[in-house]
């Protein structure tokens, strides 16, 4: 604006709060972020999509990091820069943010990650099989098979309902079939609900191998996966 001076004048700027987005980026394998009571709220994990919300300038907003079983919070980061190690965060608005929570594996609640580094080549029960080949500890995998995944979940391993590569499918029992006690294998790859799997004591008796199957309604009932360290 241009003002011609020919007396006194009074000029007054009014300015508005606009509103910007808070974008969080959460690995939703490892955790979740959710928001305090401001909202709109922000649930964002493997169970809840809404993972950005819009806000106006000068509003105050409180993010909560909550990791999943074998993984800690470990700090806030925005555009690789630390924002704060505390757990939960809060911030006044003044622009749109872009914030990622850093969570990491439980020092001893991991296992190998063995995709294309197989070493054992003798079969066995399949239990014994992936306990030898990945290194998970007897306390996390023994016993019959579908036993592993509330196991691990106990003895602090990340566990859960999404394949992954490398991690160790645990089967759920069926009566009367050979899944009678559940089933475990390395997961090698995964498409949509088909899951490729290597294993000993599916293809044959005491023999390792090699098989995709169908997992969900539509197969084979699962547990869920343990996961190994990234």
């Amino acid at each position: 604006m241009t003002v011609t001076m020919n007396a006194d004048k009074n000029v007054q700027a009014v300015f508005t709060s606009v509103a910007s987005n808070v974008n969080v980026y959460p690995d939703t394998l490892k955790g979740s972020v959710v928001s305090g009571e401001l909202n709109p709220l922000i649930n964002c994990s493997d169970a809840g999509n809404t993972c950005s919300a819009s806000y106006m300038g000068g509003d105050v907003v409180s993010l909560s990091a909550n990791s999943k079983q074998g993984y800690k919070f470990v700090r806030w980061e925005e555009c690789g820069a630390e924002l704060s190690t505390s757990q939960k965060m809060s911030f006044t608005m003044g622009g749109e943010r872009n914030i990622t929570p850093v969570f990491e594996v439980v020092a001893g609640n991991s296992f190998q990650c063995k995709v294309a580094n197989f070493d054992i080549i003798t079969g066995d029960e399949c239990v014994i099989y992936v306990r030898n080949e990945t290194g998970i500890s007897s306390t996390a995998c023994s016993g019959e098979a579908a036993d592993c995944f509330e196991q691990a979940r106990a003895a602090g391993y990340a566990t859960g309902s999404t394949p992954r590569e490398s991690a160790i499918i645990v089967f759920d029992r069926v009566p009367g079939t050979a899944l009678s006690v559940g089933h475990v294998g390395i997961v090698t790859g995964y498409s949509g609900n088909r899951v490729s799997i290597h294993d000993s004591n599916w293809i044959g008796h005491h023999v390792i191998g090699d098989h995709t199957e169908t997992i969900g309604t539509s197969g084979y009932s699962i547990k869920g996966y343990i996961y190994c360290a990234p």
